[in-house]
């Protein structure tokens, strides 16, 4: 059991604590030895130099260290502004969800679980955390956001003539998969319950604003037909949502299908069960349960 913003979210405490720890360290290595040398005999420094004796070579010796404490001071700090100004530019990233009351449960099928078996685990699983106090949607997905760019497979879009292999992100979902994940709707519809019982006929696929830009430039995509990406099968565009950081947060957007998992035929053994809740803690909603 994980709570999806605490694996989100820096520790604010540590960084504090570590970033006092460096000015403090700096500011000792650079005041130290000025405030040495002060307290020590600056006629006897000044009059070492000009002897050259040992007591010269002493004093070059000396200023040799101030220097190098001074560059290395220079160079803890200039590394602490990058790293405050690397932590800034990452929390400035949207990843298309909403990551706040979120837990996350990482769960394994066994291997000898048939596919509609599987398919009702999921069912059941996701019902079963809709029952508890405080939760208001609960959804599962093979692969989570921010997990690896996972999951691809090739994309085709009946009438287009051009007929270009590419692929595209693919995940396997359940119906309110994207709304717990706080994915929002640009146009069209979500997946519903009863889309469940019509994956026989042709599957209902919910695509992002990155595969429209690329594959739908300047039309509109709602009821247009596209390969699942499993054997030649094709399904049809019902909605279309915002991007989500599918694989690496700092990635560029990249096009993703989103189909329930009856779409096809065979289950992930793992996956990645999401809830969302009101109020409570994610990480103590269980706990207490």
């Amino acid at each position: 059991l994980g709570a999806w913003g605490e694996a989100a979210t820096l520790s604010w405490s540590v960084f504090a604590a570590a970033m006092v720890a460096a000015v403090l360290a700096s500011t000792m290595v650079a005041i130290a030895p000025g405030v040495a040398m002060w307290r020590g005999n600056l006629r006897h420094v000044i009059g070492s130099s000009r002897t050259g004796g040992i007591a010269g070579r002493g004093g070059r010796l000396e200023g040799s260290l101030v220097v190098a404490e001074v560059a290395l001071a220079v160079v803890m700090a200039a590394g602490a502004g990058l790293l405050v100004r690397s932590v800034a530019k990452l929390y400035a990233i949207d990843p298309g969800i909403d990551t706040r009351n979120v837990g996350v449960l990482h769960i394994v099928l066994p291997n000898e679980m048939q596919t509609p078996r599987r398919y009702q685990a999921l069912r059941e699983i996701t019902d079963a955390l809709t029952t508890l106090p405080g939760v208001t949607n609960a959804g599962a997905a093979q692969i989570l956001p921010i997990s690896g760019d996972g999951w691809n497979s090739g994309i085709r879009v009946e009438g287009d003539p051009n007929g270009e292999v590419t692929t595209t992100f693919v995940r396997f979902v359940t119906p309110k998969y994207l709304e717990t994940m706080g994915v929002k709707l640009r146009d069209g519809r979500m997946f519903t319950e009863a889309d469940r019982t019509s994956a026989g006929g042709t599957p209902g696929i919910i695509v992002n604003e990155a595969l429209v830009r690329k594959y739908f430039a300047g039309t509109n995509p709602i009821g247009r037909r596209v390969s699942t990406g499993f054997t030649d099968s094709l399904g049809v565009v019902i909605g279309v949502v915002n991007d989500v950081a599918e694989a690496q947060l700092t990635d560029p957007p990249g096009p993703a299908r989103y189909m329930l998992a009856e779409t096809i035929p065979f289950v992930a053994g793992g996956q990645g069960v999401v809830f969302r809740t009101s109020r409570r803690d994610p990480a103590t909603l269980l706990e207490d349960a």
